[in-house]
């Protein structure tokens, strides 16, 4: 048996033929077009897929099954001792965290490992500060919980989680808990609002699934709580999530705002979340 396993997600841009090359195992990201699922380089070719892109296709992306990622890494345990898994799909749903926490599970403990709980590289830091030092405006959305702490270790001047919400209201990995809201809030950044359903709520088997402008805005209200109403902005997320929504376009925020006021926000604290503390950011580093 061979000692260690190497599995990345194809996010990482290997495709199956220069996976075999290279002697490792890539999982097919899945994505959806016009509501059906495909898989990357499997069901479509990257160039079928580039083209229904310059079409102005509908397609959106989502995470990788724990059940596929599971399947492989059984698959891999019939060949190596040991498995690297290193998932480059942090950027969909938290698929990064899902599985560093199920490499833990009884069945995986010991053999597989993930890269998905660490912070930013020392190359990753020095990318930072420069991009601090060139005045770019650092979007932490897409980042676990160490390597947000990283940015707040490296960096002075607020940053931005663009589409996140609350941990407290919702478990998604994605979303931030209290100690990182806090932080961000002190730091005097911006925190915008996801309307995706499934950063909304905890959903239960056989609920109807929907993004609700009300969820919307109790995750506005704990946020206020723990980082202060300068904290707060839109995110929505608009082109990267699918689903019944309520809040579907730019054309529906008068109804967010009408939930706002029903929800007690003040006008002034409205314009600070739809316009106001979004603006202050773009002043301050952007100049």
């Amino acid at each position: 048996m061979k000692k260690t396993g190497i599995m990345t997600d194809s996010h990482s841009g290997i495709l199956n033929e220069e996976a075999e090359r290279l002697g490792i195992k890539v999982l097919p990201m899945p994505f959806y077009i016009e509501e059906k699922v495909y898989r990357e380089g499997v069901d479509l070719s990257r160039e079928e897929f580039y083209d229904m892109l310059r079409k102005g296709t509908d397609v959106s992306t989502s995470q990788p099954s724990l059940v596929d990622v599971a399947e492989m890494w059984k698959e891999m345990l019939k060949e190596y001792e040991e498995i690297v898994y290193i998932p480059l799909s942090s950027a969909l749903s938290g698929s990064c965290m899902a599985a560093m926490a199920m490499a833990n599970e009884d069945e995986f403990a010991g053999k597989v490992f993930s890269e998905a709980g660490y912070g930013l590289t020392a190359r990753g830091i020095e990318f930072l500060e420069e991009m601090e030092n060139l005045g770019m405006i650092i979007d932490v959305a897409h980042l676990n919980d160490a390597g947000i702490r990283d940015v707040l270790k490296f960096t002075k001047k607020p940053f931005v989680a663009s589409h996140s919400n609350a941990r407290h209201l919702c478990s998604h990995p994605r979303n931030l808990n209290d100690e990182l809201l806090k932080a961000i809030g002190e730091r005097g950044g911006v925190i915008g609002l996801n309307y995706y359903a499934y950063f909304l709520r905890d959903w239960k088997d056989g609920e109807t699934v929907v993004s609700r402008a009300e969820d919307i805005v109790a995750h506005a209200k704990y946020i206020r709580d723990m980082a202060g109403i300068e904290a707060l902005g839109l995110g929505s997320d608009f082109d990267g999530m699918n689903g019944e929504l309520e809040i579907a376009s730019p054309v529906d925020m008068t109804k967010l705002e009408d939930v706002f006021k029903k929800n007690g926000f003040t006008e002034s604290e409205i314009e600070k979340i739809f316009c106001k503390n979004v603006m202050r950011i773009y002043r301050e580093l952007l100049g």
